[in-house]
């Protein structure tokens, strides 16, 4: 269970609680967000949005212990400018990158994007989606992708004790909409 809390400073962050029952006291947690950054780790984190315009957005959470249990959860967060707003049509999606938080060096990384776009009934918008994936030390690992569209993999050989960073850009959105998300994988050596 993801539970999301507004933070008292109103700043633009919301705290999250993510609780797993059933899982050993090693487990770890990661999040994947559309928008903003989380700020911190475990259970207890702050997902800051500062600077996000309105719109839908979505944080998952995963947790696993070393017994390789794991659990899944998300919530959405609605940010609007007051209450008798009007949400502008063209940035009501949500982009979401899923990747494994780690893999073992020479384990392709994997990752989805979750969309739920807008679709123009008249003329059944296609999307493209653009993906780049960049190392921790600033290797552009682009070239490397393969299976473009929803679902990517990245080879990890010569990436051990490296985190690698994997975004996508949809280039057909509204430029006035965040039409990107990220996911970071970090390659066990």
């Amino acid at each position: 269970m993801l539970e999301a809390y507004l933070d008292p400073a109103d700043d633009g962050r919301i705290s999250l609680l993510a609780i797993a029952s059933g899982l050993g006291k090693d487990a770890s947690y990661s999040y994947s967000v559309g928008a903003g950054q989380i700020v911190g780790e475990g259970n207890k984190v702050l997902w800051d949005l500062t600077g996000a315009g309105p719109g839908l957005y979505v944080v998952k959470a995963d947790v696993a212990d070393s017994r390789k249990r794991q659990a899944t959860s998300s919530a959405t967060i609605t940010i609007a400018n007051c209450g008798d707003c009007v949400f502008m049509e063209p940035c009501m999606f949500t982009l979401l990158v899923t990747c494994y938080e780690k893999v073992q060096a020479g384990t392709p990384i994997t990752s989805r994007l979750t969309a739920h776009l807008p679709l123009d009934p008249d003329t059944h918008q296609q999307y493209t989606y653009e993906w780049s994936a960049r190392t921790s030390d600033d290797h552009d690992l682009t070239a490397t992708i393969t299976k473009q569209g929803e679902y990517i993999s990245i080879p990890t050989k010569d990436l051990a004790g490296k985190h690698v960073n994997t975004a996508v850009k949809i280039k057909e959105l509204d430029p006035s909409c965040s039409g990107t998300a990220s996911g970071v994988s970090f390659v066990k050596p």
